[in-house]
Order: structure tokens, then sequence, then C-alpha cells
């Protein structure tokens, strides 16, 4: 197991983690009301207990979680799972979930009340009854340490700038670079920052 946020653990944060490798899921909310999940990178998980009907982040038993701006690249098992005890009220914004060979969920959810915005599902579908809104499907062209790179596409509808504001819950990326850097925040964990080369310089000699 990755991380757990156990039953009677309230307002808890998950944040600014990369987890993988894990025998079972990457991060699980396993109960608490008002959980917040958010810049981590989840990949390459269950490898032992390799049951794809779950997924690299799931929630059980747990009321009001929000999932913000993770990155999840998955590869036999579902990016996200939503278990039929979550309680009403997952939040899920900003995410990239990247299934990397096909067949699977970006979200499989099988609870209710469950949202998706302004998330990059590449390569899935979802499965559910989530509400969904501005969602897209698009090759994130993210680096080897799934970071967006100058070749991620931009603007309103894409994974550069294209996320929405979530600061009223928190303003950095992973690494601490403040969100957002460009007109719009991110999706993934994320920012990514373009050093302008310097103009009107001079030669003196």
């Amino acid at each position: 197991m990755g991380i757990q946020i156990s039953t009677n653990s309230d307002s808890s944060l998950v944040y600014n983690n990369i987890v993988y490798n894990q025998g079972y899921y990457g991060i699980n909310i396993y109960g608490g009301a008002n959980s917040i999940v958010f810049n981590n990178v989840v990949f390459g998980n269950l490898t032992t207990w390799a049951d794809s009907s779950y997924g690299e982040i799931v929630v059980q038993n747990g009321a009001t979680t929000y999932l913000y701006n993770n990155s999840i690249k998955s590869a036999s098992v579902n990016g996200i799972y939503i278990d039929s005890s979550a309680g009403s009220g997952v939040g899920i914004k900003n995410n990239i979930v990247y299934d990397q060979v096909g067949g699977y969920y970006a979200i499989k959810n099988e609870g209710s009340g469950v949202t998706a915005q302004f998330n990059d599902f590449y390569g899935s579908t979802s499965y559910g009854s989530a509400t969904q809104d501005q969602n897209i499907n698009e090759n994130p062209e993210w680096d080897a340490n799934y970071r967006l790179t100058s070749s991620s596409s931009q603007g309103s509808g894409h994974v550069r700038d294209g996320g929405v504001d979530l600061s009223a819950t928190f303003t950095t990326d992973k690494n601490g670079i403040i969100r957002p850097q460009g007109p719009g925040w991110d999706m993934g964990a994320y920012e990514l920052t373009l050093i302008s080369p310097p103009t009107n310089l001079r030669i003196i000699q």
C-alpha cells in the first residue's frame, strides 16, 4: 500500500507525493470527510494485487473527497476508482490520467454525486454516472518525469493553461512553483515554467 487515509480521519491533505511500485493502491482514501488529494504523481502500482477493477487512486468509505491536479499513469488498472461505499460529493478536477495500454477507465465510478471537470483523460474512457464538464482527451506530451513540456498543447481546452483556478485551496505545484505560470492553471501535478530568452542585448567592445 502506498498512502492510506483511514476512517475517522477528517480534513486530511495528501499532496506533493510520488507514489509508485506499490503492491496495492497508490493512494487510498478509506474514510473520513473532506479529504483533499492534490499535486501527486501516481503510477505503476498494484504490482502484487493486480486487480484491474480498482485503480491507482481509490476512494472508499469517505465523504466529500477532492482529487485535484494529480498526474496518473495507469498500465493495467484504472486511473481513479470510486467505490460504491464512497460518500457523495467526490470532486475530480485538473487531473491528467494517461492510460498507456488502453481498455481501462480514467474514472471507474460506482459511487454517486461524482463530478469530473477540466481533466485530461488520455487513451481512456470514463465509466459510471459521473457528471462531466470540460474534460479533454489529448496526449499531454509530458516527459519521463510526468512534467509538461513545451510540446504540450496550450490554451483553453488543453493541458497547458486549460485547468480551472483552484487557488482557494492551494496555489503551488508539486515543486512549490506558483500557479499559474501562464494565463491559466496547468493540469497535472506540475506547472510548466518556460524561461524566456533575454531581449535587447548589446555587445560592448
